[in-house]
């Protein structure tokens, strides 16, 4: 075809290193956009590692947490306790000392009301 019209093989010419050039960066961005995803692959696969570990020792912390969260709780419940059975003994003091004191009010009347009035 070069031959017999020069202008049109000069065109062909052109084209068909055009195709070429276009299928060669096909390639090249097919071969790098491969080369990409197996590095983004790779990359979350480490990261999937990375974040189990952490899920792991966050989940073994939370337990932790919650057996102090119970034992602060048992020793909520016996320390109310303790306080819940002195504030009884308190009050049956106060309420005996009371009791007490009234009976001694009574005795004390009787006795200024048996003295004779001068």
């Amino acid at each position: 075809m070069t031959l017999e019209s020069p202008e049109r093989g000069l065109l062909l010419l052109r084209a068909r290193d055009e195709i070429r050039m276009t299928l060669d960066a096909y390639k090249t961005l097919h071969s790098s956009s491969v080369t990409f995803g197996v590095r983004k692959a790779l990359q979350g696969e480490e990261g999937m590692a990375d974040m189990e570990s952490e899920i792991q020792s966050l989940r073994n912390g939370n337990t932790a947490l919650e057996n102090e969260m119970i034992a602060l709780r048992s020793k909520l419940e016996v320390i109310e306790r303790a306080n819940s059975e002195a504030r009884s003994l308190d009050e049956k003091k106060r309420r005996e000392e009371i009791a007490f004191l009234k009976h001694q009010q009574q005795h004390l009347e009787q006795f200024l009301s048996a003295l004779p009035k001068s």
